[in-house]
């Protein structure tokens, strides 16, 4: 029903467009390509709005509950489109990862077919990253490992954003493989950068349980508190309830 109203409202656009060129003594070769091409560039508008207010429920609103509704709503108009499918189970993985479902976020990665994702267009790069955080959140750290060593060094962060992903990434592996010093000192580099709360949440929660690790627990108090106050319905916040309670 969705699909159809949207396929409604973009003909009819395609059709307010025609006509108004022909208004204006257009040929009509000139009039189908002019209306077509605006629609077009309307759509990816819309699309383009529509992944930022998605991304930004997750990243900075913190609320993978609502975000993963809107992936689901798109899934159900892209049916037929398989790379377009691709892209809402990264997605869709990712959020289910923000929510502690693990083996879920998994699952969904595990179905998702490669075939359709590049490293030109960093699609590759954000199923790696998100394959071995949760390999790591499982303990599957033989896993994370080889795919860390193998997958990560050949496929190229092309923008800041996903460089910090990795940053951090390699702070959780420090982490947890008991280098404590060497990964609160990538974290701390990475917590003043420009990231988005969803990531600055991530590190400071892992900073916290370096703190108690080095038995600094005031310290380690604060951030859990910031990341109760903060998280909104991120995982996260469960957890870090969870250290709040045994300190």
């Amino acid at each position: 029903m969705v699909r159809l109203l949207w396929y409604g409202f973009f003909l009819g656009l395609y059709y307010l467009f025609f006509f108004f060129f022909r208004m204006l003594n257009s040929n009509l070769f000139l009039a189908i390509f002019l209306s077509f091409i605006l629609v077009m560039v309307i759509y990816f508008v819309i699309a383009l709005i529509r992944s930022i207010i998605q991304r930004n429920l997750l990243e900075e609103k913190c609320d993978p509950h609502k975000c993963l509704r809107g992936l689901e709503k798109q899934e159900k108009m892209i049916r037929n489109k398989p790379k377009a499918q691709a892209l809402i189970g990264i997605n869709k993985a990712a959020v289910h990862l923000a929510m502690g479902e693990y083996h879920e976020a998994k699952s969904i990665l595990d179905q998702i077919d490669t075939y359709y994702l590049k490293d030109r267009d960093s699609t590759l790069l954000v199923y790696t990253i998100n394959y071995i955080s949760c390999c790591m959140e499982l303990g599957e750290l033989d896993k994370a490992n080889e795919l860390f060593d193998t997958q990560l060094p050949v496929l190229t962060p092309y923008n800041k954003k996903l460089k910090k992903s990795i940053g951090i990434l390699i702070g959780q592996r420090l982490f947890l493989q008991g280098k404590y010093d060497e990964s609160y000192e990538q974290l701390k580099k990475l917590i003043d950068e420009d990231i988005s709360r969803r990531q600055f949440l991530a590190i400071l929660f892992l900073l916290g349980k370096i703190d108690e690790i080095r038995g600094n627990s005031d310290l380690a108090k604060k951030r859990y508190e910031k990341i109760v106050k903060l998280g909104n319905r991120l995982h996260l916040v469960q957890l870090a309830k969870e250290r709040l309670a045994d300190l």
